[in-house]
C-alpha cells in the first residue's frame, strides 16, 4: 500500500533572470516501511522535492502542478486510480463526469440539510423502552441520504483530487487552497525532516533537549514533565547519554548534533522521515554508525523513509529503491537491485562509473563530461542530452516518457530499451 504517492510534481522558483525550473515533473511513490533513495547531482531539485512536500519552500518558491496524496483513504485511491486510467487521453470526458457528479451532490446536500432540520424540530418519540428518539422514517432516509453523498464524495474528491487532512491538492496555478493549515497538522506527527547539516540545524541560543520537548508540546497535549521523559527516552535511543539532554548544541560533537537531529525527527512517531543528506561532513566512522542507526529506527518502528543525498554508496547500503534525478527531472526509478545491477539510463551509468568499488575488477572512474544545465533555460528534449554519448536527433526534439525496462524499473530515455539490451550484451 502506498504511504506517499508524488504524481508529476513541478516547482518552479522565481528569480530576476526568470523561472528556475527546479522540479519540472517527477513522479514517484514510498510504501509503509519502505525506504527510497533519492540520488543526483547537487542543484538536480531532491531538496526542492523534500520541501514542496514537506511545504517548507522558501518565499519564492512556487508549486506549479502536480499532486502529493499522503495516507490516502484506500476507497478513494482506487476510485482515483480508475479514473486515471479511463480518461488519461480524454480530459474533456473527465470534466464532464465532474460535472455530472456535482449536479447530482448539490441538491443532495441540500436535502441533507433540510432532513436535518426536519430531524431536529420533529417531537421526540416514546419506544417501548423507554427511550426516546425522532422520527425513526426520518431517521432512515437520514442514513440513506448520507450514504449516498458519502459515495459522491468519494466520486468527486477522486475526480478532482479534493483533499481532507491527510491528502494534499495542488491546483495548476499554483494555488494552496488551506494547505498550510492541515501540513502544520501533520508535518512532525505524520511528516518529519531530518535536514541537511544537522550543525546549523538546532538554535545555538537554545538547549538541544528544549528544542525537542517545544516539538512534542506543541503537537501533543503532554505536560512538560512527560514531554521531558519522552525527550530523555529519544536520547536513549539514538545512542546519546540522557544526561546531555540540556547541553546547547555547541556542546555537541557533529555525530551527536547528527543523532540528535534524528530524535527530534522521531519525537512523535511518524509514519513517513525524509533524511536530506544525513551523512554530509560527517568521517566514514561516524556515517557508517549514522546509516546504521537509520536502519536499526525503520526496522523497530516500520516507517518509510526517502533519502536524499548524491552519494550513490549510502542508498545502495539502506535504501529498498533509487530514483534518480537530473536537471529537475527523474531519470530512472526502480529497486536498488534493479538501477545498480540493470541500469537502463546513461545519465545513471556514468552516475555510477564515477564512483569506485572495493568490489570486483578495478576499473578508472569516468567522469561525465560537462556541467549540469541551467534550469532557467533547461535545454529542449531530454535535460541530458548535451552531455549524453548516446545522444541522438531525437533525444533534442521531445521530452522522453517512462518506459519500464523491467517490471517496476522505469528509464526516462527515448532509447532505455536499446540501452538496456546493450548493457545486458556486455556483461
Amino acid at each position: 500500500m502506498a504511504l506517499l504517492e508524488v504524481k508529476n510534481l513541478k516547482v518552479h522558483f522565481k528569480i530576476e533572470e526568470g523561472w528556475v525550473k527546479a522540479v519540472d515533473g517527477i513522479t514517484f511513490t514510498i510504501d509503509l516501511g519502505e525506504t527510497m533513495g533519492l540520488v543526483g547531482e547537487s542543484g538536480c531539485g531532491k531538496t526542492t522535492a523534500a520541501y514542496a512536500i514537506t511545504q517548507l519552500l522558501p518565499p519564492n518558491g512556487f508549486i506549479k502542478g502536480g499532486h502529493i496524496f499522503f495516507k490516502e483513504p484506500p476507497r478513494v485511491a482506487d476510485l482515483r486510480r480508475k479514473y486515471d486510467e479511463s480518461f488519461k487521453s480524454a480530459p474533456t470526458a473527465r470534466k464532464k463526469e465532474i460535472a455530472r457528479v456535482t449536479s447530482k451532490l448539490s441538491p443532495l446536500r441540500g436535502e441533507l440539510r433540510k432532513l436535518q432540520e426536519e430531524l431536529a424540530k420533529s417531537p421526540q418519540q416514546k419506544g417501548a423502552s423507554g427511550s426516546t428518539s425522532s422520527s425513526p422514517i426520518l431517521e432512515k432516509r437520514l442514513v440513506e441520504l448520507t450514504a449516498e453523498a458519502s459515495e459522491l464524495e468519494n466520486r468527486l474528491s477522486a475526480l478532482t483530487y479534493s483533499y481532507d487532512l491527510l491528502r494534499i491538492s495542488i491546483r495548476k496555478d499554483g494555488s494552496l487552497d488551506d494547505y498550510n493549515e492541515k501540513i502544520r497538522k501533520i508535518r512532525w506527527t505524520e511528516i518529519s525532516m531530518i535536514f541537511q547539516g544537522a550543525m546549523n540545524a538546532f538554535n545555538p541560543v537554545f538547549k538541544v533537549g528544549d528544542q525537542i520537548i517545544e516539538a512534542i508540546t506543541l503537537h501533543k497535549d503532554v505536560s512538560d514533565d512527560e514531554a521531558r521523559e519522552r525527550a530523555r527516552e529519544l536520547f536513549e535511543f539514538v545512542g546519546i547519554g540522557p544526561d546531555r539532554i540540556d547541553n546547547y548544541p555547541h556542546e555537541f560533537s557533529g555525530g551527536m548534533k547528527q543523532r540528535a537531529m534524528i530524535a527530534l525527527a522521531l519525537a512523535l512517531n511518524p509514519s513517513f522521515v525524509i533524511a536530506d543528506e544525513p551523512t554530509t561532513a560527517l568521517d566514514v566512522i561516524t556515517q557508517d554508525r549514522i546509516l546504521a542507526e537509520i536502519r536499526r529506527l525503520q526496522e523497530q518502528l516500520n516507517m518509510a523513509m526517502m533519502i536524499i543525498t548524491h552519494d550513490v554508496s549510502v542508498v545502495a547500503e539502506v535504501s529498498d529503491k533509487i530514483g534518480v534525478m537530473y536537471a529537475g527531472l527523474m531519470m530512472e526509478i526502480g529497486r536498488t537491485t534493479q538501477v545498480f545491477k540493470n541500469t537502463a539510463h546513461p545519465y545513471t551509468a556514468g552516475l555510477l562509473g564515477s564512483f569506485p568499488s572495493i568490489k570486483g575488477k578495478k576499473k578508472r572512474l569516468i567522469s561525465i563530461p560537462g556541467f549540469p544545465p541551467d534550469l532557467v533555460e533547461p535545454p529542449s528534449g531530454c535535460p541530458f542530452h548535451p552531455r549524453c554519448q548516446h545522444a541522438r536527433k531525437a533525444c533534442q526534439e521531445g521530452r522522453p516518457k517512462g518506459v519500464e525496462v523491467e517490471p517496476g524499473h522505469i528509464s526516462y530515455c527515448h532509447y532505455a530499451k536499446e540501452l538496456w539490451d546493450e548493457l545486458r550484451r556486455r556483461e
